[in-house]
């Protein structure tokens, strides 16, 4: 699976400082972190329930699986 995000931030030049100083790093373990629970969750046989709709995935932050 390959994640391609393209956004502007808003703002102009404090946009592009926002990016610098927060956005892509955000952004990066944001990605990061749904792709490590995307693949707990299909390592695991759930899949599908999620894909089914009859599971949420309700992981507290900074914990990967469900």
């Amino acid at each position: 699976m390959i994640d391609r995000f393209d956004y502007t931030s808003p703002l102009g030049v404090l946009g592009q400082l926002a990016d610098v100083m927060f956005l892509k790093r955000y952004m990066t373990r944001l990605l990061k972190e749904r792709n490590k629970l995307i693949k707990s969750v299909a390592e695991s046989g759930q899949a599908d329930e999620f894909i089914n709709g009859s599971k949420q995935c309700t992981t507290p932050a900074g914990e990967t699986g469900c």
